[in-house]
């Protein structure tokens, strides 16, 4: 095998062609072209670099896939879709659904994004993007983000993002892109105008709605003039009424809060942690089958907050039986937990009887939600006595 700087020569492509394992209308016509001189045959894709290429090609031999670990898988299924081979889009594809550890967020959710022919994993990660969007809007590539599939991620009712959030990131990058001030107080009409243009499509999918009225008031002040016509009254209009359960929108179109803005009380997890928790102490593994918040079948609540109870004041957790510990650690921003079904005041004798049991009726676990795509839940079963 010879190498140039951008082609590489594979022999015997003869072979390869009349292979019987591999479909020579994957090659179609105009990817071919044939160079009587030298005997070769010639495939231009300039969209897949040789080494991946490389990896095709020993599949197409061989029948077998083997993708290292320093190769991105998605580019390998992207090159395979290009070139027709099903099987190889197939068997990744599954990969992917079924191990949410393979996905390299942000980068993989802006690959996909410009890849429209991949429409189940355009899914999947859309998805995993909505446990941890702040890093996706915080990426420099953001600005640069299709805008079909922005809006795609707006309309997803399980958005883990406050709306206020979603308004004041997506418009600063936003505003990268068209090199403006931060400080809207030194922006001229026009660049104002311009923003609008910009963000005109994405606007409707805002949940405004679902601000509280200090958040409103906030974007109302720094963005009025690209806010639709009508909304502010509207919007006011639904703030000023008195009984809360009476705050329900005329407009017909006004859309659902997201499930993230389920009510639970807490300032470290939010109600869709709570229903992974809640499937894990039900005996679930990982991410798959997870309940959702509104059929958990069990209560959860409150009973200790550090921040309003302090640190030394937690002897009322004693009275307590299948305990659930969230712990957020300062400055790093990990969030570890831990489930303890029998609580911790529990006799010698009682812990007796839990050993002898412990194989079908402990369930004791510590979990990390730290990184939300990818929680991690380990130790299952009662410690041994120390």
């Amino acid at each position: 095998m010879e190498f140039n700087i951008s082609t590489d020569i594979f022999e015997d492509l003869t072979y390869l062609l009349y292979n019987k394992t591999f479909d020579i209308n994957s090659f179609s016509k105009r990817f071919i072209q044939s160079n009587k001189e030298s005997g070769c045959f010639i495939l231009e894709k300039p969209n897949i670099s040789p080494s991946i290429f490389n990896i095709l090609l020993k599949y197409i031999y061989s029948g077998k896939l083997t993708v290292k670990k320093n190769v991105k898988c998605l580019y390998v299924i992207i090159a395979a879709y290009d070139l027709q081979l099903q099987n190889v889009v197939e068997h990744l594809e599954n990969y992917f659904k079924e191990n949410d550890s393979a996905w390299k967020l942000p980068k993989d959710f802006f690959i996909i994004s410009e890849q429209r022919q991949l429409k189940q994993l355009e899914e999947q990660v859309l998805k995993l993007a909505c446990t941890d969007p702040i890093i996706i809007f915080n990426c420099k590539d953001f600005p640069q983000l299709n805008e079909g599939f922005l809006i795609r991620l707006l309309k997803r009712n399980d958005l883990e993002l406050n709306e206020i959030n979603i308004f004041i990131i997506w418009s600063n990058g936003e505003l990268s892109i068209l090199d403006f001030v931060i400080d809207t107080r030194k922006w001229t009409p026009i660049d104002f105008m311009n923003l609008e243009k910009t963000i005109r499509n994405c606007i409707p999918h805002i949940r405004f709605y679902q601000m509280s009225l200090g958040d409103y008031t906030e974007v109302k002040n720094e963005f009025k003039d690209i806010l639709p016509n009508g909304l502010d009254d509207e919007i006011m209009q639904h703030f000023k009424d008195s009984n809360p359960l009476m705050r329900i929108p005329s407009n017909d179109n006004i859309l659902p809060p997201r499930e993230s803005a389920c009510p639970f009380d807490s300032n470290i997890i939010n109600a869709k942690d709570v229903a992974l928790i809640a499937t894990w102490i039900n005996g679930g593994k990982g991410k798959k089958h997870v309940f959702q918040f509104k059929n958990i079948h069990f209560k959860f609540e409150c009973v200790y907050r550090s921040s309003i109870d302090g640190f030394d004041k937690y002897d009322n957790l004693y009275k307590y039986k299948r305990v659930v510990i969230v712990i957020k650690v300062r400055n790093s921003g990990e969030i570890i937990g831990v489930y303890n079904p029998f609580g911790w005041d529990i006799s010698y004798s009682e812990y007796i009887l839990f050993k002898l049991f412990r194989d079908f009726l402990s369930r004791y676990f510590i979990f990390s939600l730290t990184n939300r795509v990818n929680p991690i839940i380990s130790l299952r079963g009662w410690p041994e006595m120390t």
